[in-house]
């Protein structure tokens, strides 16, 4: 299986799987919403206001990881079978809940801990005192742990949509990945940006079509409010629907490449 064929497949199971896009749209839906109070902390920084952001930063992510579960194991159903029950869902995201948090927890500290350093370098580098050598050492540091951070993402993105197939820990997952980046590196990475290209074409055309409704609502120097209501709305559905391609399409991809992999 290649790039090709797997974003096939996630066509394939976007478009025999609605009720996964219509969860995804409101999961983004919400998101939106929950940006009040995260606003609402810019403008009063109160003690009060500071725990209602952590608070809703915190809810948000349990809730969009216990999403991200679900659907992927309805997702793996989806390829394995044609057609999922989008009554699976809550089950599947218990089931794979816990695990998922941590695995993303971790990735996150580990590339956030890269990123540091990164700037640690860059601090260096930008520094008055030091001289040449100071700033020499501060770009290679800054490089260096630059390319770590990018390096340890690539080799750790598919780590979700194999602890979902293979139904195993986060370190299980995480050391699987490694090696299907390593093994498939080429496949993996174009896969990942046939998916971004067609989100990108997706919304410039989107933007295209949106023009002569700017106009129809009068509003083609400031955006009005219906204008940006239906905007939101049809932007959030194709973000949904893409969504669901990108994350059948890795999943797909795995599974092709691991079952040729055994058969061979």
């Amino acid at each position: 299986m290649g790039p090709v064929s797997a974003i096939k497949k996630g066509f394939e199971v976007a478009g025999k799987n609605w009720g996964l896009i219509v969860v995804l749209f409101l999961l983004n839906f919400f998101s939106g919403v929950m940006g009040g109070p995260l606003k609402a902390v810019q403008e009063d920084a109160s003690i009060g206001m500071i725990f209602l952001g952590i608070a809703t930063v915190i809810f948000f992510l349990l809730l969009s990881v216990f999403i991200q579960a679900g659907l992927l194991g309805c997702i793996k159903e989806a390829i394995k079978d044609g057609q999922t029950k989008i009554g699976n869902m809550v089950a599947l995201g218990k089931k794979y809940f816990l695990r998922l948090l941590g695995l993303t927890l971790l990735i996150g500290l580990i590339v956030v801990l890269l990123a540091i350093f990164s700037g640690g370098g860059l601090l260096l580098l930008r520094g008055d005192g030091g001289g040449i050598f100071l700033r020499s050492v501060g770009m290679f540091i800054s490089i260096l742990f630059g390319v770590l951070a990018i390096c340890a993402a690539i080799a750790l993105f598919y780590s979700p949509y194999i602890l979902v197939v293979d139904d195993c820990p986060v370190i299980g997952s995480m050391r699987k990945s490694i090696d299907f980046i390593k093994r498939f590196l080429g496949k993996a990475l174009g896969t990942v940006v046939v998916v971004l290209l067609a989100i990108i074409v997706a919304s410039i055309v989107l933007a295209v079509l949106l023009i002569p409704l700017a106009f129809l609502t009068g509003s083609s120097e400031e955006p009005s409010g219906l204008f940006q209501f239906i905007g939101n709305i049809l932007g959030g559905g194709l973000n949904a629907y893409l969504g669901i391609i990108g994350m059948a399409a890795f999943m797909s991809l795995y599974m092709g490449l691991t079952v040729e992999k055994e058969q061979s």
